[in-house]
């Protein structure tokens, strides 16, 4: 027999799997201190019974050793000097035996003896307080063997004590059986084993005593350090809500502030595309004022100046001269009209759109335009059209001017998210005399501007002898809704 017995309780079993969602979507409701007290007084309940059973074990194997010395002490100052000659001879001789039982039978009460018995190594009995035992082979046990081997060894008998004997003189009262090695006075060598069994009443109360003990201290520092545990896990919870209080207070002011920031940029940029709307309007009107009122007016005075020039109004070279100056600047205005007024895209797709922008600068320029479109078609919102367009257009009113129309180019790609429309040459690139700076500047200044207010960006590329690259990057979904 060793330590306590420990008896295995069966956990209760969860049927199906819906119990077990339910624990788990129970588990996560409960507050930080009910998990921690939940599986707090688990983790101390374990560790008590844990640290029961090994104290236990420990207990008895420290008592088992004590009653091992204790004997072994008795056989070494008491009866081992009456065994010495089993070191020559294979039986005892009566004398020694009669002095063994005298022993015994003196001090036996007061030790707790039942019944003692010396072996030699072939488990023939030397010695037995049963005389009728005395000279009977047995089979070697495995302590009797570790006896022989110089160590003292106790284990529980599986014998009881008769009646009459042990503390309550009751039948069936348990026997400790403690083998001691006795060894030779002068070569030590071991010459016999003793076996003594001695009432176990005792021992069983101080081992339950003791046990109790370490269960009580056990319970008692558990619930001490689940109590403190318990404080801390509360402080900081505590601190956790309040912090987490804060935080959310923090995240909804946060996430006010980004709405309101998100309804002022959508608000400017309503602003941003109903300026950009009325400037285009302004546009238009200009032009049809360019072209309906001084373009007419001019028109009129050439022809009022050849009928001068048919009565001799003037010299042949003065009229010349006149007439080309009034044929230029009616030339021009018209250029400006045409430059300032955009062919009619509304009802257009934006590929349709790029192509009708494309064939009007080359008619009036009497240059080439190439066109890559690539792109499934697309929704998209009249003022995100007329900025791309207006793009196409003064990009490629500057290829004309700065490139002289070499090289230009037009491609446009696009995505459900992203537009992307490139004008390109190839001219000298922006190395530009300081007399022209000043018109190109702003002409790209309000391209980066209109396409900004729209959420998009203009990207210039631009190298000495290679040419110039507008890029325009502009979202989908810009300029509200097609």
């Amino acid at each position: 027999m060793g330590g306590p017995e420990i008896r295995s309780h069966s956990q209760p079993v969860i049927h199906g799997p819906g119990a077990v969602l339910r624990i788990k979507a129970w588990w996560p409701s409960l507050s930080l201190v009910r998990q921690f007290m939940l599986a707090g007084a688990a983790l101390v309940v374990l560790g008590l019974g844990l640290l029961g059973v090994w104290t236990s074990s420990k207990i008895e194997q420290g008592i088992e050793a004590h009653s091992g010395a204790r004997t072994a002490l008795y056989m070494e100052g008491f009866v081992a000097p009456h065994l010495q000659e089993l070191a020559a001879n294979r039986r005892l001789s009566e004398e020694n035996v009669r002095a063994v039982d005298i022993l015994l039978a003196r001090d036996a009460s007061r030790i707790g003896v039942v019944a003692a018995k010396i072996w030699n190594r072939e488990g023939v009995l030397l010695y037995a307080t049963s005389k009728d035992q005395i000279g009977q082979a047995y089979r070697v046990t495995p302590k009797l063997a570790r006896a022989w081997n110089g160590y003292i060894e106790v284990e529980f008998s599986q014998e009881q004590a008769p009646p009459g004997i042990g503390a309550n003189g009751a039948e069936g009262e348990a026997l400790l059986d403690i083998y001691v090695p006795i060894r030779h006075a002068t070569t030590h060598d071991i010459i016999a084993v003793a076996q003594f069994s001695e009432i176990a009443s005792e021992l069983k109360r101080e081992q339950e005593d003791a046990s109790l003990e370490g269960v009580i201290v056990g319970a008692l520092s558990g619930l001490v350090i689940l109590a403190a545990l318990f404080v801390i896990v509360a402080n900081g919870n505590r601190i956790i809500e309040t912090q987490g209080a804060s935080l959310a207070n923090r995240i909804a002011q946060l996430s006010e502030l980004l709405r309101q920031n998100e309804e002022l940029r959508q608000r400017v940029q309503a602003a941003s595309r109903r300026s950009t709307e009325d400037t285009e309007l302004h546009l238009r009107r200009l032009g049809a004022d360019l072209h309906d009122g001084p373009a007419q007016l001019l028109a009129l005075a050439l022809l009022k100046f050849d009928r001068l020039s048919g009565q001799n109004g003037g010299t042949p070279h003065d009229q010349e001269t006149i007439r080309s100056v009034l044929e230029e600047a009616m030339a021009e205005i018209r250029d400006i009209s045409a430059g300032l007024a955009l062919p009619e895209i509304e009802k257009l797709s934006l590929a349709q759109a790029l192509i009708v922008v494309a064939t009007e600068h080359e008619r009036r320029t009497s240059t080439r335009v190439s066109c890559e479109l690539s792109g499934k078609p697309i929704e998209l919102s009249h003022t995100s059209k007329l900025c791309i367009c207006r793009f196409v257009q003064e990009g490629l009113s500057n290829a004309f001017k700065h490139a002289g129309g070499v090289g230009q180019r037009v491609s446009a790609s696009w995505t459900d998210t992203t537009i992307v429309v490139e004008v390109a040459d190839e001219g000298p690139g922006l190395t530009l005399a300081p007399k022209q700076e000043k018109r190109p500047a702003l002409g790209l200044i309000g391209l980066s501007n209109r396409l900004e207010s729209l959420g998009g960006r203009l990207k210039i590329d631009s190298e000495t002898g290679a040419g110039t690259r507008l890029t325009a990057y502009l979202p989908v979904g810009a300029g509200g809704q097609a």
